[in-house]
């Protein structure tokens, strides 16, 4: 009786321990403005593994003023190579897979269903990142012009910087 209720108890135990694991993962993203990071479906690049973020103490992003975060469910942090599940807040099939031999330890990717064309999961990412507002400033970012990197309301673009021709220059000065 006594081995039962220990077997029991050691089962809930796996079970309780399995649903509280997960793991926070990061994309670094630009910034739209002094106040909003850039958060639109070309921001996010496809490889053939899906999108790729890396666990925190992973993430080393120092070109990016701004990142992102996504949490996988199910998971513990740095597991076996193809473990996978699912990214809370994102429709069911979207998951997080642990992909170290894509981008070294820490790397995730962040996938569709099958037979999801990368359109569609950008989409979907840009629609999580807004509605769960996660973006949040990027604290390897090593250059200069801070941003708040807020999450906008809606998908926005990027800074754009202004190229001025000579001829434009010169008539910028002129009365």
């Amino acid at each position: 009786m006594k081995i039962k209720s220990a077997t029991i108890l050691a089962a809930t135990l796996l079970s309780c321990s399995m649903l509280a694991a997960q793991v926070t993962v990061y994309r670094g993203t630009g910034r739209g403005n002094a106040a909003y990071a850039t958060i639109n479906d070309s921001q996010w690049r496809i490889d053939p593994d899906g999108m790729s973020t890396f666990e925190g103490p992973n993430f080393n992003v120092p070109d990016k003023r701004c990142k992102v975060s996504f949490v996988i469910l199910g998971v513990n942090s740095l597991p076996p190579q193809g473990t996978t599940g699912q990214v809370q807040g994102m429709p069911t099939g979207y998951v997080g897979e642990y992909t170290p031999q894509h981008g070294g330890n820490g790397h995730w990717s962040i996938r569709a269903p099958a037979g999801t064309v990368d359109a569609t999961l950008q989409q979907a990412i840009t629609t999580y990142v807004i509605a769960q507002q996660v973006a949040s400033i990027n604290n390897t970012y090593t250059g200069g012009r801070r941003s708040q990197c807020q999450t906008p309301a809606a998908p926005n673009l990027a800074i754009r910087p202004v190229k001025r021709t000579a001829k434009a220059s010169r008539g910028a000065g002129a009365i």
